[in-house]
């Protein structure tokens, strides 16, 4: 957490270093790619897309907790950082973002690729070799089946099963958790899937996520285990734009 200057003020608040973080932020659209996949309700004084905007810059200042961004944020200029006349820190108090995060539940995979496709291609990065693979959480308990209950189709979430455990232990329910990521080491793709899926599954699924936010597959390098060299999923690729694969 970095100081920050006390005479950093413009109409009547602080500003800091969060409008650097904002700009970048408006530079891969974060705002307005959430607000098109979850639009703001008409009674609502701030968007999912402010909510989590606002998010992001308390995580800045050091705030992990939902019950304090809007002491967090009390101290900053929020109209200028977020371009709306009469927005204040009690907006984002922990119901309202909570409200948010439930909204965005059932859309995270999407919209985070939606996300990482923006920023590449607003900062031009290239991507010459993804990495792919999956790994297990395992689960203690009994973890009672969310299907049993009356849920909205698009909130069931991940359901803890019995699978291939990757550490021995077939004993446990479980989580699949798959993540594709640039050579660097940075995420640029990932969910959590039941705890029976299977690995070819979800490469492939990976994949048609893949094609959909990169423009040209033909210069990729994928790197994954020998679940990825089956028939179909051979098949699935070059159909694809022919991603090289090792």
């Amino acid at each position: 957490m970095f100081p920050l200057p006390s005479e950093a003020k413009i109409g009547g608040g602080r500003l800091g270093a969060l409008p650097i973080i904002v700009d970048f932020l408006r530079t891969i659209q974060v705002r307005d790619l959430i607000d098109f996949a979850v639009p703001p309700h008409p009674l609502h004084d701030v968007t999912h897309g402010d909510c989590i905007e606002a998010l992001l810059c308390a995580i800045f200042l050091g705030t992990h907790t939902l019950f304090h961004v809007e002491q967090t944020l009390e101290p900053y200029d929020l109209e200028r950082l977020f371009g709306k006349k009469g927005i204040e820190s009690g907006h984002f108090n922990d119901t309202r973002l909570g409200e948010a995060l439930d909204a965005l539940y059932a859309k995270t995979p999407e919209l985070f690729a939606s996300i990482v496709s923006q920023a590449i291609e607003a900062f031009q990065v290239i991507i010459k070799r993804l990495h792919l693979d999956t790994t297990n959480i395992a689960l203690y308990g009994s973890y009672d089946n969310p299907l049993e209950f009356l849920l909205p189709e698009d909130h069931i979430p991940s359901v803890p099963n019995y699978g291939k455990s990757k550490i021995g232990r077939s004993d446990l329910k479980q989580l699949v958790f798959g993540m594709t990521m640039m050579q660097e080491g940075i995420p640029i793709y990932g969910r959590t899937r039941d705890g029976n899926t299977s690995d070819v599954v979800e490469f492939r699924h990976h994949m048609e996520i893949l094609a959909s936010m990169l423009k040209d597959l033909q210069d990729v390098i994928l790197v994954a285990d020998s679940k990825l060299c089956t028939g179909p999923t051979l098949h699935q690729a070059y159909s694809l734009g022919s991603i090289s694969m090792s």
